[in-house]
């Protein structure tokens, strides 16, 4: 898409730009050529840091100086098209192609596909497209935009590296930007660059109160962790993330999802991979502690081999313990994202398989490998519930139980589990709005659940919530002198951890 904006008057802008005020001071110095840059920037960055939105202010910027603009933006689909991003740049300058030299002329035309001819010289095209720039910056001065030059065909982005060097002291502006992934840089030459960093967490912090000035604190305490201080992946990940959704820390998922914008973004280098070396990046996210390198029954004998490719392709990096990490937690969710969910059980069931010495993990590498209700599971986490707060982890100990009531088969034991989750939440960590939630869907599923457990989570939410210790003192007294009911003995019940 290529765009050209007549000049317009507004407010100061780029001031929604959290962190970014000195690469605007840089940027306003090349429009205003105050600093002597020669006419000309380009920024280099991540994906998603925040580049195009900085062209976006340069643009909105050179409006209100009362400017031409003219953009444009790479594209992969395009990059073997010879002079496809010339094109795009240039189209709004076609009526002025009949102002240029004859052989100008000519070049244009055959180069961008508005006529026929032999093909003219790449130094012919170059020199015409800086006369073209020139001419239409006479009566207006002209700022040329192009994003994504890393994927620019190579023609266009040879032309337009010559015509960058050659703009210095005339009204023409040229601002660009570059991924500092993926694709070979160009346009680098002697042109000013700046390469644009992450946020620290503090401007993180800031850019999401800004936004989100409701987000929960532990949602905004693990995205601005997963981020890394990347504004898209800042702005992006609370859709996915919501506190109705996700009421406790470790309520929230291990690996986080990402939104389809983020997807796109994170998964580029990933897809191309061989799936012999997605498979191993899958157990490795999925796994979680980076060592699962050890076990070569569960990542094979070849993982060496398709970890230095990773490597290679700056996915993963082998830190000074011997752990395998990932470069960005935003790419390890994007491993996660590409992987279909047959692959993702059969993953996790190869983790559980060398995690016997940790009954921890392996519970949840089982809970998650699992299609359906597993009582054998469910036991496995309720057990790892109950240890969990013992070594004093009360909202591990929720997730824990909840989980296990998902994959209760039946639905008394399911019920005694959310209300044993309650009743941790309610007498450990005080968190009413869950308390509620988990003895609602406990009755739903049985009416006549009558475990101490689930009296004692009614008794504290009635007590924390109304002071109404006459209620929560009859709610436990109840319990505790109800007969116990006389149920046929189920083969398959458990005995060890009973809330009843």
């Amino acid at each position: 898409m290529s765009a050209e904006h007549p000049g317009a008057e507004g407010p100061e802008v780029g001031t929604g730009l959290t962190g970014r005020s000195s690469e605007l001071d840089l940027i306003r110095a090349v429009i205003d050529d105050t600093a002597r840059l020669g006419g000309s920037l380009t920024l280099f960055g991540d994906p998603g840091v925040g580049k195009s939105a900085l062209l976006d202010a340069a643009a909105d910027l050179a409006r209100a100086r009362g400017m031409r603009t003219l953009r444009a933006a790479g594209a992969q689909f395009e990059a073997n098209i010879a002079f496809a991003g010339l094109n795009q740049l240039l189209v709004p300058l076609v009526p002025l192609f009949a102002e240029l030299g004859p052989d100008h002329e000519s070049a244009l035309r055959v180069a961008l596909g508005f006529g026929d001819g032999a093909t003219p010289s790449r130094i012919l095209i170059s020199t015409a497209v800086l006369s073209l720039l020139l001419l239409a910056a006479r009566e207006q001065p002209l700022v040329a935009i192009i994003d994504d030059v890393q994927w620019l065909d190579d023609a266009s982005a040879d032309v337009l590296s010559f015509v960058a060097r050659r703009v210095a002291g005339t009204r023409v502006r040229m601002l660009s930007t570059v991924r500092t992934t993926g694709e070979p840089l160009r346009m680098r030459g002697d042109v000013n660059s700046l390469t644009m960093h992450s946020l620290d967490d503090s401007e993180s912090e800031a850019l999401l109160l800004a936004r989100y000035p409701y987000l929960a604190e532990h949602v905004r305490r693990r995205i601005v962790s997963e981020a890394q201080g990347n504004p898209l992946a800042l702005v992006e990940l609370p859709a996915t993330l919501t506190s109705d959704r996700y009421p406790t820390a470790d309520a929230l998922p291990t690996v986080l999802p990402l939104t389809e914008r983020l997807t796109r973004m994170f998964t580029a280098r990933v897809a191309t991979l061989a799936p012999e070396t997605r498979d191993l990046l899958l157990l490795l996210a999925l796994d979680g502690s980076g060592q699962a390198m050890s076990a070569e029954s569960v990542v094979g004998p070849d993982a060496a081999n398709q970890l230095d490719i990773a490597e290679r392709e700056r996915i993963v990096v082998v830190d000074s313990r011997h752990s395998v990490v990932f470069r960005h937690p935003l790419v390890r969710s994007a491993v996660v994202e590409l992987a279909r969910p047959e692959q993702r059980r059969r993953a996790h069931r190869a983790l559980a398989g060398c995690r016997r010495a940790d009954p921890g993990r392996r519970a949840w590498h089982l809970a998650d490998a699992s299609f359906g209700p597993d009582e054998e599971v469910a036991t496995l986490l309720q057990h790892e519930s109950i240890r969990a707060l013992k070594r004093g982890d009360p909202s591990a100990a929720v997730a824990a139980m909840t989980r296990s009531a998902d994959l209760s088969p039946d639905p008394e034991h399911r019920s005694q589990r959310l209300a044993g989750a309650a009743y941790f939440a309610a007498e450990v960590m005080g968190d009413l709005q869950t308390v509620s939630q988990l003895l609602t869907d406990a009755r739903r599923l049985d009416a006549n659940v009558g475990s101490l457990a689930t009296a004692s989570a009614a008794a504290s939410l009635m007590l924390y919530s109304d002071a109404d210790v006459v209620s929560a003192f009859r709610v436990l007294t109840t319990a505790l002198r109800a007969p116990k009911r006389s149920r046929p003995r189920r083969r398959s019940t458990p005995r060890s951890g009973s809330f009843r």
